[in-house]
């Protein structure tokens, strides 16, 4: 009968595995957002379009910088004051796909 062989465990240098090489720059990656999570960090104070263009231009201030914006970001963030299924919650996608007509990185992009 043939012996059984034991696995063998490796002896390594374990020293450096939480040090970061000082020697790799570290950067944050550019992020496109699409559906945000949380809630939303700016209160929508009524369905006009004023100030629906005022909310949109707060997100945009707030956002990371390293993150650009779709227009699904600011609709899913209406759902905290509107119910999804709601007539008000249409007409404010609606005025936002008329303001966000591409992609935000910063709030000159915002229409008007």
């Amino acid at each position: 009968m043939a012996k059984k062989r034991k696995a063998r465990v490796r002896k390594t240098d374990t020293s450096k595995w939480s040090k970061p090489n000082p020697d790799v720059k570290v950067t944050n990656p550019h992020v496109t957002l699409l559906i945000p999570s949380g809630k939303c960090p700016v209160r929508l104070e009524s369905n006009d379009r004023g100030s629906i263009r005022d909310w949109v231009l707060e997100l945009t201030r707030v956002k990371p910088a390293n993150t650009t914006y779709q227009a699904s970001v600011y609709k899913y963030w209406v759902r905290d004051f509107y119910e999804s299924y709601s007539q008000e919650y249409k007409d404010i996608g609606a005025v936002i796909d008329t303001l966000v007509t591409g992609k935000i990185i910063k709030t000159s992009d915002i229409g008007a």
